[in-house]
């Protein structure tokens, strides 16, 4: 698929050996993907096409590809291939039909907290092997966690990825900040440490179709029109209160304040403990 490239067209659309959705399933700032079939494996699969003209919009695709290429886990998106359509680079990866938490959390279902805790578990050890790799995601959110028709959880999007030791493409990036920790509202750089807040932060919101430190459901997309002192203002004025779900027991809880302590030596040591407090 690499040597040539599909031929993508619009409209139902053919050619190097995929067939290729008209639907898009999911356009961020710098790639839009599409569901395609690879007839030659006979399966369905996942392009990420670049959809910005902007001269590092095609060095951060590569370098995502790159970062997917050297992990290797079960709840992380696996890349296949990359290829280029005219003078757009384009990455082949795992299909997931199950949608993303963001839609079936958040909108279509809300899903029982018993069920949300071993899907969390599972993405917990994605991240903790994407960590091991010295990979930190740097944009955990509900529509970056892919479910499988099985079930499965996919941690996906590594876009915004930063890579220990390596100069970033993106120094300032801090993801997207209703979800990013308040040490990089802050201007720390991104670690294993603010991974783990954003994933925390949204455990709670697929838990009670609300973001913590906010009342109202209704105020997070006005959270991202906030400047990062204004959304660092709200978490630091932000009074711990359980979960709107009765239901939900306190050792639970008790993992929810820890994952979402504002002093980061108060957070897990890694998100393999994470994965063990959710199990437990």
């Amino acid at each position: 698929m690499s040597a040539a490239g599909p031929r993508i067209r619009r409209g139902s659309l053919h050619g190097g050996g995929l067939c290729v959705a008209t639907s898009a399933r999911c356009c961020g700032g710098y790639g839009c993907v599409v569901e395609a079939w690879d007839p030659k494996l006979e399966r369905a699969v996942a392009l990420k096409l670049c959809v910005n003209d902007k001269p590092d919009a095609t060095a951060l695709l590569l370098a995502e590809a790159q970062t997917l290429a050297g992990l290797s886990h079960s709840n992380i998106i696996t890349i296949h291939d990359t290829g280029h359509y005219e003078d757009s680079l384009f990455l082949v990866m795992e299909f997931a039909g199950g949608g993303s938490l963001s839609r079936r959390a958040l909108r279509d279902e809300q899903m029982h907290w018993r069920r949300l805790v071993p899907i969390f578990a599972d993405v917990a050890r994605g991240l903790a092997a994407a960590h091991g790799e010295g990979v930190i995601h740097g944009d955990i959110k509900p529509s970056n966690i892919l479910l499988r028709g099985d079930g499965r959880p996919l941690v996906a999007d590594f876009g915004l990825a930063r890579i220990i030791g390596a100069p970033p493409l993106l120094p300032n990036a801090i993801g997207t900040r209703p979800y990013a920790a308040p040490e990089l509202l802050r201007g720390a750089d991104r670690d294993s440490l603010s991974d783990q807040w954003s994933f925390f932060v949204t455990l709670w919101e697929c838990i009670d179709r609300r973001l913590p430190f906010i009342s109202n459901r209704q105020l997070r997309d006005e959270l991202l029109t906030l400047t990062d002192a204004g959304v660092l203002q709200l978490i630091e004025q932000w009074t711990w209160s359980a979960a709107k779900q009765s239901e939900v027991p306190q050792a639970f809880l008790d993992v929810l304040a820890t994952g979402l302590s504002l002093e980061r030596s108060e957070r897990f040591g890694n998100m393999h403990a994470v994965a063990e407090a959710l199990d437990q």
